[in-house]
């Protein structure tokens, strides 16, 4: 049986993989899906069980994104923030038409 030599300067470890806890946009999503489901209690039914159901769906899909994103070749990093982009500006949508605003 052979022995790795670790003190070889030729052979190095792989780079650590990004921790998730090291996304900001993941941390921001995380703290604002847990309000929203705090939030989501207090709707009117109908409104619960609609927009509220699409509101719902919209942040897991952005959680979802953002954590391929995170982990994406530099190559494809840009069209998963595309694709994250647009969910978030279609939570915003919902959420003014939810609110009233």
């Amino acid at each position: 049986m052979t022995q790795l030599n670790f003190h070889n300067k030729a052979f190095q470890l792989p780079p650590p993989q990004r921790l998730l806890t090291d996304l900001p946009i993941l941390t921001k999503l995380s703290e604002s899906y847990k309000l929203w489901h705090d939030f989501l209690t207090v709707l009117p039914r109908l409104t619960r069980y609609t927009l509220g159901i699409k509101i719902d769906n919209l942040f897991t899909e952005c959680l979802e994104l953002s954590i391929l994103a995170g982990y994406s070749a530099r190559s494809e990093k840009l069209s998963a923030v595309q694709k994250l982009s647009v969910k978030i500006d279609l939570l915003k949508f919902f959420f003014k038409i939810t609110l009233g605003n």
